[in-house]
């Protein structure tokens, strides 16, 4: 919808220049502009039961095969695992899900720091509609993935 407005608008500024500077002598046509329905359009939300039965099922069906060698993990169970992990960063960061591979969380917009108490605490740097903003990741939900962290480790 705001791709169509758009060329809605450059389409009337096409017609009022060609009015108004050229000298062109047409009525142009009428374009109406149609409304967005941000309603249907928002993305859909999931309430916290449905988020952590899926999130429970996910855990069950990798931890079996992660534990094989890594030569021998099938590519279901390593994808299983990655969506797993992007689960559990929207879930302990709160960031919004991206839409597209260009606003995937990239290495540089993760931030390691040290609290005054000494504890390692993870930020996600995000630019999202126009603004910027550091998502923090508490302690206790870094450290809810064992299993992921050996496998990570082997595979670095």
């Amino acid at each position: 919808p705001s791709t169509l407005a758009k060329i809605d608008t450059a389409l009337r500024a096409t017609f009022e220049f060609a009015l108004e500077v050229k000298g062109e002598r047409f009525v142009p046509p009428r374009i109406k502009t149609t409304k967005q329905n941000l309603v249907e359009r928002r993305r859909p939300t999931i309430d916290d039961d449905k988020f952590y039965k899926l999130q429970k099922h996910l855990r069950n069906q990798f931890q079996k095969e992660i534990a094989l060698p890594l030569e021998n993990i099938p590519l279901k169970a390593e994808q299983r695992f990655l969506f797993y992990c992007w689960i559990e960063t929207l879930e302990h960061t709160g960031i919004r899900p991206w839409s597209s591979t260009d606003r995937a969380i990239k290495m540089s917009d993760i931030e390691k720091r040290k609290s005054n108490a000494g504890e390692v605490q993870l930020f996600v740097k995000r630019k999202e509609k126009g603004k910027t903003y550091t998502a923090p990741a508490t302690i206790e939900r870094q450290l809810s993935c064992p299993v992921g962290d050996n496998y990570v480790g082997r595979l670095i």
